[in-house]
């Protein structure tokens, strides 16, 4: 990590791929110039496959008719705890798993932004993405700042790119 320290300092920078949930999951953050962007490619959803889960997923829809107003953790992830009417349609089940993807989701991305001053460019490369369920679990400090729609193209991206970084570091530098 401090060779990676280094190198994201310097005048090239650095890059460093990650799995959500893997060996740089828990307890290293990346703060201030050491990410100011993070790349989500696809949303982590939990194994259905795995016997544990099942478990769960089959005692939650059997012992629960509708799903929870609010999403398991929501106010200790300063998740957007409103209801959708597509949460409303989710099974308990259903629910939990979307529960545990968006916590992974807001975890990597509260690994680059530790402050108040701090800021990144989160860029979240998956069409559910768009899913109002699957805004509504982002973060209610991020929510402000999505663009939607996306750029209709790369010179829109960039542009607004290099739009957002010359206005965060002089924010930050106040």
């Amino acid at each position: 990590m401090q060779a990676y320290a280094a190198a994201a300092m310097s005048r090239s920078g650095a890059c460093i791929v990650a799995v959500i949930g893997g060996k740089l999951s828990e307890g290293i953050n990346f703060n201030d110039d050491l990410a100011r962007a993070v790349v989500l490619v696809g949303l982590p959803y939990p194994n259905v496959a795995s016997v544990a889960l099942r478990e769960k997923i089959n005692f939650l829809n059997r012992n629960f008719s509708s799903p929870p107003v609010t999403t398991l953790g929501s106010q200790e992830m300063g998740v957007n705890a409103s209801r959708s009417e597509e949460s409303a349609r989710l099974t308990p089940g259903q629910l939990l798993c979307e529960t545990v993807c968006m916590r992974s989701v807001n975890q990597a991305i509260g690994r680059s932004v530790r402050h108040a001053k701090d800021y990144a460019a989160i860029f979240l490369l998956d069409r559910r993405f768009s899913r109002k369920q699957v805004l509504n679990g982002l973060p209610s400090w991020a929510q402000p700042a999505l663009v939607q729609p996306p750029p209709a193209n790369l010179a829109a991206l960039l542009n607004q790119l290099k739009e957002f970084f010359l206005r965060n570091k002089s924010d930050a530098s106040c």
